[in-house]
């Protein structure tokens, strides 16, 4: 009866003489691999951006808010960056030091406005030709957003500035 009973336990329990026993399998233990990374800070100081400004927009959000070249980083008295558009070309310069907006010339010649909650000033340059965006970001900082025009820009206006700027404020901390 033992020897029975331990056949039974050693061929799987079958019930019939010419039934086979199951197949042993081992399984390996599941390995639980991540499907998301974790999250990149695309977000930057002014001071941070003062060597390299291009990188405070991703070729993605450069392009959502109208560039069509690469950006292409510049240098004459401070480095910046230029983004070339259909209908013009934007330049972006970081001050990190200097709120251009608190400056009593640059409020009495250019038109207040906000950006994202940011104090802002615009205006527009001799004969038409493009138009300045000064914003200002946390205490003693601000950014600058030269506009140039391109044939096709309504005279008077400045449509790109304002773009670029709240893109460039989404990435600042």
């Amino acid at each position: 009866m033992l020897a029975l009973l331990t056949v039974g336990v050693l061929t799987g329990c079958a019930t019939t003489e010419n039934e086979a026993a199951p197949a042993s399998t081992t399984t390996a233990p599941a390995t639980t691999v991540p499907t998301t990374s974790e999250p990149v800070d695309r977000t930057y100081t002014l001071a941070e951006l003062v060597e390299d400004p291009c990188r405070v927009l991703s070729d993605e959000e450069a392009a959502d808010v109208g560039s069509v070249l690469d950006p292409r980083k510049e240098r004459a008295t401070e480095t910046y960056c230029v983004w070339h558009t259909v209908s013009g070309a934007v330049s972006f310069t970081p001050y990190p030091s200097v709120d251009h907006t608190a400056d009593p010339k640059n409020r009495r010649n250019m038109t207040a406005t906000q950006v994202d909650g940011h104090r802002a000033l615009l205006g527009l340059y001799i004969k038409d030709r493009g138009c300045a965006m000064y914003v200002a970001h946390g205490t003693g900082a601000s950014f600058k957003l030269d506009e140039s025009r391109g044939r096709e820009t309504k005279p008077g206006t400045c449509p790109l500035s304002p773009k670029f700027a709240a893109a460039i404020v989404a990435n600042l901390r």
